[in-house]
């Protein structure tokens, strides 16, 4: 079990979740890792991804699938903010802009890692279709 390192907050049945997802990636041949943070931490295609438990949703659970990406000369933030609106209004991952860096992330309510394996595959393909469209408009 990974939920020893950094487990402070989290209920028995959020561990159990994290745990659950920590082994469907190594079983799915990911290499995850508990992060400083308590957050698992793997790479898919050399883009890092997040998947952090929210302590304070406990029934159902809070779940966030994200990569998070630093802005560059191209992806500044004023044209990240810039495009927020229209990259935010029909997809099923969504853009936020933080100081320094801004993540694609899928974001979901669930009781157990079952939704989250369903659906992990269909949610990475979200996001760097999210990250392609947003480097285009960017470009622009």
């Amino acid at each position: 079990m990974v939920s020893v390192a950094m487990a402070d907050g989290l209920t028995s049945a959020q561990l159990k979740l994290r745990d659950d997802v920590f082994m469907f990636l190594k079983e799915e041949g990911y290499v995850p890792e508990i992060d400083s943070d308590g957050d698992i931490k793997f790479k898919k295609e050399g883009i890092v991804y997040y998947v952090s438990i929210n302590e304070k949703n406990e029934t159902p659970m809070y779940l966030v699938l994200e990569a998070v990406f630093p802005y560059t000369a191209t992806n500044t933030h004023a044209k990240v903010v810039g495009a927020l609106e229209e990259m935010n209004m029909y997809k099923a991952v969504k853009i936020l802009c933080f100081d320094k860096s801004y993540s694609c992330r899928a974001e979901m309510f669930l009781t157990n890692a079952e939704h989250f394996k369903y659906t992990f595959y269909k949610h990475i393909d979200q996001i760097m279709a999210m990250k392609d469209e947003l480097d285009e408009i960017c470009a622009n």
